[in-house]
């Protein structure tokens, strides 16, 4: 099976070379004839043409080559003017290079109609397109037709660039919008192309400053002698200092592949088109409430040339809440005081010169950094009640909530519990000493007496008529919380007050009464008896001594 499909292939390339050209008779070729020889790069679709006396490369060509392009040396052995190809199409300037491969023009629609070329083909020159043929240009074609004879060498090589020492040849490119035409290089007299120009024509005159690595020709269009847009071949002659405002002059010129001239001479203005530039703006997340800030600070302008316009500058600044009220300053005087917490937006703004006007928005976050005092202070004190530290009433914390020491704290104003009344006690609190973050608090503080106090050590007496009695030996008074109010006491017997508390006892049982009264406070009465005795008087004669009980004097 693999033999009769290798006979098959090789039947339809016979077949194909037969019918790829119909062969004139044919003319017998010398071994290198001529001054030149061809080499064909299918790798790249370049044709060199070598001068066999110095083997140096003379002339380059573009080229489209097939995939079965044969790859050797050969030596033509015949041409012909206009020849029939596949299709039926056919091809001006032929020469054979082996068996049914040959140069030859772009293909034509018509035979010997010369304006009936395949554009298509034609504008896809410097691919592989053909079937094995190598297409060339209508001058190209020609110019091996005419200067190289029968027997010149042709080599055909599948290599790269590097084997092509003159490069790739560029072409002029036809109108796509036409499927046949001529070929721009075919030099009969009555080709349209040689009668057109090229022509150049201004993109753009401004070039905006500071432009890097400006291509001179970007500001110019070119359109070859076929109207359509080239970008490769145009030169230039002047310089362009994109870094310096000014005119300059330029010229450009360009040359067809048919050696048709054009060329423009353009003042080209640098400008600035750019809008300025703000530096240093930059969002605060942390400003402390009650700053007042210079808005401007480390704030710049320039233009985009680098010009300094500064004092161009403006600024508005607004609370980040619905109805606030905006306010504008100007370069120099900006001293903002942020005296509530809260976003504000700032928005730099500056016009440059050329009308350009940058604006850039920034957010300050004002944070009120007050410390926070919490004090927990009874606004009701019983009398006597005594107090610890002040201090320990209170605690104070940063704005973020972290505790913070005793040593921020100070207290002015004291309780008396021992006198009743109101006391007013101030709180104050910061935090490394700033002012900005002090905070007060204004507590008072009442000294009251709603629990009554209790007596202890008050009992009935007995005493002998005459006896100086100290009524209060023993007594005390407290509050319920344990204060000695013991000299608040008084006592009365028989209602009779007694003063200093020392009674002189009378016959009889009495009555004590004990009062303590706190001044502006309850008052407790306790009583108690003392009962007096009458002191009996002895008759000394009635005595008897015990140890003479008989009456006899001692010895």
């Amino acid at each position: 099976m693999k033999k009769i499909m290798s006979m098959i292939l090789v039947l339809a390339l016979v077949l194909t070379s037969i019918n790829f050209v119909k062969a004139p008779k044919t003319v017998e070729a010398s071994e290198g004839a001529g001054d030149y020889y061809i080499q064909v790069n299918k790798g790249t679709n370049v044709v060199t043409v070598f001068k066999k006396k110095n083997n140096k490369p003379y002339k380059a060509m573009i080229c489209s080559t097939g995939h079965d392009t044969p790859v050797g040396t050969f030596y033509t052995p015949w041409k012909k003017e206009w020849h029939e190809l596949l299709g039926p199409s056919w091809g001006q300037y032929n020469t054979r290079i082996t068996g049914g491969f040959l140069f030859h023009s772009v293909w034509y629609y018509t035979n010997h109609d010369k304006s009936s070329i395949s554009v298509s083909a034609y504008n896809y020159l410097g691919n592989t397109a053909s079937h094995g043929c190598v297409r060339l240009l209508v001058k190209d074609a020609k110019w091996i037709y005419d200067k190289c004879p029968l027997g010149t060498k042709v080599v055909i090589i599948n290599g790269n660039s590097s084997n092509d020492p003159l490069g790739k040849p560029s072409f002029m490119k036809i109108n796509p919008g036409s499927y046949k035409g001529w070929d721009p290089t075919d030099p009969d007299p009555h080709n349209p192309y040689l009668k057109s120009k090229p022509k150049i024509k201004l993109k753009e005159r401004n070039v905006q400053y500071g432009t890097k690595n400006l291509d001179l020709t970007s500001l110019v269009e070119v359109k070859n002698a076929a109207g359509v847009v080239v970008t490769e071949g145009i030169k230039t002659k002047g310089k362009v200092n994109t870094r310096k405002l000014g005119k300059y002059k330029v010229r450009f010129t360009y040359k067809d592949d048919i050696g048709n001239v054009v060329r423009k001479r353009y003042t080209i203005k640098v400008v600035n088109e750019k809008k300025p530039i703000i530096e240093g703006a930059k969002n605060h997340n942390s400003i402390e409430m009650g700053a007042t800030l210079n808005i401007f600070d480390g704030i710049s302008a320039k233009s985009f040339v680098g010009t300094d316009i500064s004092d161009k500058l403006t600024v508005t600044v607004r609370a980040q809440k619905k109805g606030a009220k905006k306010f504008t300053f100007n370069y120099g005087k900006g001293q903002v005081k942020f005296a509530k917490p809260g976003d504000y937006k700032l928005i730099y703004k500056v016009t440059d010169s050329n009308g350009k006007t940058r604006r850039i928005s920034k957010i300050y976050k004002v944070i009120d950094m007050h410390v926070k005092l919490s004090v927990e202070m009874p606004t009701e004190v019983e009398f006597g009640t005594q107090l610890n530290n002040l201090k320990s009433y209170a605690e104070v914390s940063s704005y973020k909530g972290k505790m913070l020491s005793k040593r921020n704290l100070t207290v002015t104003g004291n309780v008396d519990t021992t006198k009743l009344g109101t006391y007013t006690l101030t709180f104050t609190a910061t935090q490394k000493k700033l002012e900005s973050r002090k905070v007060t608090k204004t507590v008072t503080v009442k000294v009251v007496n709603k629990e009554k106090p209790e007596f202890r050590g008050v009992s009935d007496l007995r005493a002998f008529e005459g006896d100086k009695v100290n009524l209060l030996n023993g007594v005390k008074a407290f509050t319920k919380s344990g204060f000695d109010i013991s000299k608040f006491i008084t006592v009365a017997v028989d209602e009779q007050k007694v003063q200093g508390g020392i009674y002189t006892a009378t016959a009889g049982v009495h009555t004590i009464q004990y009062d303590i009264a706190i001044p502006g406070g309850l008052i407790v009465t306790v009583s108690a008896k003392i009962t007096v005795d009458v002191k009996q008087v002895e008759d000394p004669t009635d005595s008897v001594n015990p140890e003479n009980p008989n009456g006899k004097p001692n010895k």
